[in-house]
């Protein structure tokens, strides 16, 4: 190829990069390392035992035992707490901000290489992001202010993932010392995880699509 058709091709590819409306530039290695990864972990967590076990179902089942109409005692049924606490810290990367493989920074990969230019592709990946984040501000218990983002931090960074998060700590032995109030924040908590998840899964397709992106797609 001539340095003339060189010069031919690229200039093809920044006028279909700037006028095309499903144009995608491939993900550097760098990103590509991230997606990869986001990848792994979703995939992975799908055969954890605690996800097919309880987590898939979306909903909890007690055994309570309750004296003068307070919670003595409660065990979730088919949860091991073990399971749970691997299950989180594998979890806990792909929502940690700070982490490369969480959704915050894949969204941002999505924002530069996908972004307006390819509305479809984005609006579809962005759809499910901003809904996952518009259910971490809602509340799910209704006597309570607490939003679901702040449960699902207090169980994470308070009990099962442990960072330098005191304020997360207190909060949770707090809840803990209260056996009924307890006993409803440990049931959300679950939930919460579990549409967490799903919506993982969901921005899973999204992620392969553009993994499969070699070379600039007009």
């Amino acid at each position: 190829m001539t340095d003339v058709d060189e010069q031919a091709l690229e200039w093809c590819r920044a006028f279909n990069k700037e006028h095309s409306l499903s144009w995608v530039e491939p993900p550097d290695d760098k990103q590509r390392a991230s997606l990869e990864r986001f990848c792994e972990l979703v995939e992975e967590l799908q055969d954890y035992a605690i996800f097919k076990n309880l987590l898939h179902r979306s909903q909890i089942e007690w055994n309570v035992r309750t004296e003068n109409k307070e919670v003595v005692a409660a065990a979730i049924r088919g949860l091991d707490e073990e399971h749970l606490r691997s299950f989180l810290l594998t979890l806990r990367m792909l929502y940690h901000g700070r982490e490369r493989c969480s959704v915050r920074e894949i969204a941002k990969i999505f924002e530069e290489r996908v972004g307006v230019r390819n509305p479809l592709w984005w609006n579809g990946f962005n759809a499910y992001r901003l809904g996952l984040n518009s259910f971490f501000d809602q509340t799910s218990l209704p006597n309570s202010g607490e939003t679901n983002r702040e449960i699902f931090e207090t169980f994470l960074w308070g009990k099962y993932a442990h960072r330098d998060n005191p304020e997360a700590v207190a909060r949770y032995k707090d809840w803990e010392g209260n056996r009924t109030k307890f006993v409803e924040f440990k049931g959300t908590f679950l939930l919460i995880t579990a549409t967490f998840f799903s919506h993982l899964q969901s921005l899973l397709p999204f992620v392969n699509e553009l993994l499969a992106v070699k070379e600039p797609r007009p």
